[in-house]
């Protein structure tokens, strides 16, 4: 069945003009025959309702949407399939909002701290009502935060999930707008409420500056998420950059929840100023049942100390390698030289290295026999990290690595190197153990073996003083 203008779907809506669109499919001004009104149809790409397991989590995800209710929240007024000899057409149908998007606006330039802060608090508001309800949106973008005549309202809920469920991809990606995505997004974990403090910090950031906190490809993106600190909070003046500061948190149990959120931004403003609209009224839909933001807290509102006790997956991830890169980087450094003997040179600042890890310059098959052991581990823990971002490795393969490598370094740095020559090998079974049960990816696992085993001849052969064997 082709969709084009005129469609009349469930012999009910009939479609009048296409007025947004995207990955997951176009969304029609279309009329309901039936009660007689202007609604918002969402009719999703074919390739995804070609998909049945896609089919039900999204049918699944329509009644999630359906029962939120929030004035900030766009109704969800019904879903429906259509089987056709060409496939399914999967539909959802929302009201109608006059308006335009935050990203829009923004195409102006930045807002003011109150204008900000005041959207931020309703945007907050709706999340948190979601999130009572054990829905996540999971794709808070500027484009998605609707600026009403009669105020904010949240959109596209229509790719929201029950909070808990496993992720859902298209054609192996996240879904998400990557300059938005939190760090345990980028891993492919699933999406908690976390993420859309998260995401929605990055956005009034952008809002506050006319930047996003981390700029480049999707790949910088995603990497600057897992390894790059939260901006400095002092870029944005007042109290509202601690509290951004706090939303960017790479570790999940430190950022504060939606309602917390908007107790803070409200607590910025005295009375949240009304969202100007600067031009007429243009439909724009909203995709399905959105969260709106409640909560206020003092101006002197600050995130929770760090809780370092458990942290998450991700958290865990990033840790690992970041200690992986470091500690091995300064101690093999010191203890190696070029040709794998005991080397007297002092060791060199890995901190650049390890908090941003680069990519080996050198091709992975012809120049690993050339590395050097700050080579070697630099280019594991790039290697490493961005399998991970692109789901070649799963993050608790990467956590192996990381924590494997800590104790080959601790054994390096005590000279015990038969020790760490036996942790390297058992480190090697492990990943090709992993690379079988379909956890590490062929080309990362054949590079990765391969500068496991220049380590170890890069290791001395002789114990010289702690050899208890």
């Amino acid at each position: 069945m082709s969709v084009v203008a005129g469609t009349q779907l469930a012999n009910r809506y009939l479609l009048l003009d296409r007025i947004g669109g995207g990955g997951m499919g176009a969304v029609w001004q279309a009329s309901d025959s039936v009660l007689d009104r202007p609604v918002a149809v969402k009719v999703l790409a074919a390739q995804l309702s070609d998909d049945p397991e896609f089919r039900q989590r999204f049918r699944r995800e329509a009644r999630a949407a359906a029962r939120l209710d929030h004035p900030a929240i766009t109704q969800v007024y019904d879903y429906g399939e259509l089987e056709q000899t060409t496939g399914v057409v999967q539909f959802l149908v929302m009201e109608l909002l006059p308006g335009r998007t935050l990203a829009e606006r923004l195409e102006q330039g930045p807002l003011p701290v109150p204008e900000v802060a005041a959207i931020g608090a309703r945007v907050a508001d709706a999340l948190a009502s979601a999130h009572r309800n054990g829905v996540v949106h999971r794709d808070v973008t500027p484009g998605n935060i609707m600026l009403t005549p009669g105020g904010v309202k949240v959109l596209d809920f229509g790719i929201s999930m029950v909070a808990g469920d496993a992720s859902m991809t298209v054609v192996g990606q996240t879904l998400g707008t990557p300059a938005y995505l939190a760090p345990e997004r980028v891993q492919g974990l699933p999406a908690t409420p976390a993420v859309d403090v998260y995401a929605l910090g990055a956005v009034l950031y952008y809002a506050a500056t006319g930047r996003t906190p981390y700029q480049g490809t999707w790949t910088e993106q995603a990497h600057a998420h897992l390894h790059q600190p939260a901006p400095d909070p002092e870029q944005i003046p007042g109290p509202l950059g601690r509290v951004l500061h706090a939303c960017l948190s790479k570790w999940p149990d430190d950022r504060p929840t939606a309602a917390q959120l908007a107790d803070a931004l409200r607590g910025l403003t005295d009375v949240a100023p009304a969202v100007p609209v600067a031009r007429p009224a243009v439909p724009v839909y909203q995709a399905s049942s959105t969260q709106v933001l409640p909560a206020a807290q003092p101006a002197s509102y600050r995130a929770a100390p760090p809780r370092r006790s458990r942290p998450g997956l991700v958290a865990l991830v990033a840790l690992a390698l970041f200690l992986a890169g470091a500690i091995a980087m300064f101690a093999l450094n010191g203890l190696f030289d070029d040709t794998g003997n005991d080397g007297a040179n002092p060791p060199t600042d890995p901190t650049t290295t390890a908090s941003t890890p680069s990519t080996p310059s050198e091709s992975p098959s012809d120049s690993i026999e050339s590395l050097t052991a700050e080579q070697a581990l630099d280019r594991i823990t790039a290697l490493v990290s961005t399998a991970t971002v692109n789901g070649q490795i799963t993050p608790r393969v990467a956590i192996d690595i990381g924590r494997s490598l800590g104790r080959v370094v601790e054994r390096v740095a005590e000279q015990e190197y038969r020790q760490a020559d036996d942790q390297l090998e058992d480190l090697q079974r492990r990943i090709e153990d992993r690379f079988e049960s379909g956890d590490i990816n062929a080309s990362v696992y054949f590079e990765l073996s391969q500068t496991l085993e220049r380590l170890r001849e890069l290791i001395p052969n002789d114990n010289p003083d702690n050899d208890h064997d």
